[in-house]
Parts: C-alpha cells; structure tokens; sequence
C-alpha cells in the first residue's frame, strides 16, 4: 500500500521543498510495485522507499538536481544484473524500475491531502512531457482498493484512494499494538470504547480517531463504512451485540473476533460464516498481545490485497 497519503501529510508544510518519487513501471520483479512513493527534501531527508535501498542515493542526487530546475523526469533503474557492477547487487531488486520524479507545487498538494481526507479517490493525469499534474476526476466511491499506476505515450495516469478505515471495538491493553502496527500500515484507526481514561490519544498516540461511546449505542446510531472491523472487547455480551448489530447493517468488510472460534460460535449461535475471521488474525501460533497484533496486522495485508482490483481502468474509462 503506498503511503502517499502520509507523505502529504509530511510536505504540506512547504511542499515545493519536496520532491516526490513514484514507481510508474516494474519489468520483472522488484521490492515495491507500482505506486509505491517516497520523498526528498531539500535537506537531504529521506521518508519512504521505492526499492530495498538499491536505487535511492541514486534518485537522492537526481532529487536535489530536480528541487533547482523544476518539473519531473522519469527515470528507468535496471536491476537485473546480479554482479557487482549491477544496480541489483543481489539485494532482491531483479527488475527494470521506471520511476517519476516531482517537485510538488503548494496548492496542488494541499487540495489532494484535503480531498483525501474527505475520502475521495482521485484520478489523476500527469503528462510528463509538460511538466503538469491534472485532477481528472474525484469519486466518493469506487472499487479501487489501493493506489495503482498505468503509464503510457509520456503519460502517467495515478489513482489515489484514502486512508483504509479501521475500526477497533475495545481499548484494552492488547489493542495497542495493533494500533500501532495498523497506523504504521496506513490504516486511519479509529477506537470505540466508553472509558474515557483508556480511550484517549495518551494511550493510543496512532489512533486518528477515540470515540469514547459504548459499541451498542455507536452501531444503533451509525452505519459502519470502515474497510475493517476487529472486535476485541473482551466481554461476550458487548461482543455479541457489536458481531449482530454489523450483520443487521450489512457489513461487507473485513471483520475479524479475539477469541476461541468456540467463543464465536457461541456469539452467533451457529457455525462461523468464512466471511468472518475467527480467531482474528493469521494462523502462526501467536502468543501475547504483540505477536496477536502482527498476526491481525498480516491478515489485514492480505485482505487488502484480495480486495484490490484492477478497476482504475473502469475508472478512467
């Protein structure tokens, strides 16, 4: 999942100081795929990768040409050659990499991080050529998952979608690392708990958003959108209560219980459908909450990857 939207967030203070990098075209396989993106900044930062490190001091150089002259250039990195005097140099880059390189203007990168934060998926047109990046279109919905990137005749074509909303009903000491670990893969957590003393950014620093509201009176008076629900509450009646009033709703994302399936079966008082993942999380025979959360965290991965379509052609169509 690219984290454009965290480099935004980190630019628009001064964007044009920024350069952002994009991968546009992967020939054979590479660390990161299309539309992956990082920046650099005129000081010499550096946030993000587009490559396991096998072409960045290469694309900082270019960068700081770039902040002086302006506009974009596209840039194709071969890492197919496997000796010392290849880019590759065994390091898990074997492919051809064309990336883009951007000085981002002010107000353009103001108006994408604001659309994106009113959940808006964009589609835009960068014509490399010109130098220009247009907004095409913008949708309140799509079945566009995840940012991806077409180009071709000197145009790059970019869909960017928002955070992915992930919500988490309970604010136990179990549900921070997971927090964690969501924040740091792009997820817009938010908490739903109605202790106040737990629930609050002291505690949950990554969490975007703590609704301090007890699960059932929450769902009674909103529609879940989240792309992602884990119930981890520990207390079966709230559990049972929050796992009805999602299937009452129509909830069609993931949606994943803490807990013995046993326990789940109990909640729904029938057999666990396979939409639902129970118990949450991959099956690595996690122990304690830390390995629990990165066994959620890459179940969530894979769902987003299932969930991803190819319908930025449907988009642009």
């Amino acid at each position: 999942m690219s984290g454009l939207h965290t480099l935004l967030r980190t630019a628009v203070s001064d964007p044009a100081a920024y350069v952002l990098a994009t991968v546009v075209r992967v020939e054979g396989s590479a660390y990161q795929k299309e539309g992956a993106s990082m920046l650099f900044d005129a000081d010499g930062g550096e946030y993000g990768l587009v490559t396991g490190g096998c072409v960045e001091e290469g694309l900082k150089f270019e960068a700081e040409r770039l902040l002086q002259e302006g506009g974009m250039k596209l840039l194709t990195y071969d890492l197919r050659a496997e000796d010392d005097l290849g880019w590759g140099r065994g390091a898990g880059c074997n492919g051809a990499v064309t990336i883009l390189l951007e000085v981002l203007h002010p107000a353009r990168t103001k108006e994408l991080l604001e659309l994106l934060e009113t959940r808006h998926t964009l589609l835009l047109v960068k014509d490399t050529r010109k130098g220009t990046t247009e907004i095409e279109r913008t949708m309140k919905a799509t079945a566009v998952k995840e940012t991806a990137v077409l180009m071709e005749d000197g145009r790059v074509y970019e869909t960017i979608v928002p955070r992915e909303q992930l919500l988490i009903f309970g604010a136990g000491r179990d549900a921070a690392p997971l927090v964690h670990m969501a924040a740091d893969l792009a997820f817009d957590v938010t908490i739903v708990d109605p202790r106040p003393a737990r629930n609050d950014p002291s505690v949950f620093p990554e969490a975007a958003h703590h609704l301090v509201r007890h699960p059932a009176g929450y769902l009674a008076e909103q529609q879940v959108e989240a792309d992602a629900v884990v119930v981890m509450t520990h207390a079966f009646e709230q559990d049972r209560d929050i796992v009805q009033a999602l299937q009452k709703q129509g909830f069609d994302g993931y949606l994943g219980i803490l807990g013995p399936r046993s326990r789940t079966e109990r909640l729904l008082q029938s057999r666990v459908p396979e939409t639902i993942s129970s118990p949450v999380g991959m099956p690595i025979d996690a122990e304690g909450a830390e390995e629990i959360a990165v066994s959620i965290a890459a179940e969530l991965i894979q769902y987003r990857r299932r969930v991803k379509t190819k319908a930025m052609l449907e988009v642009m169509a």
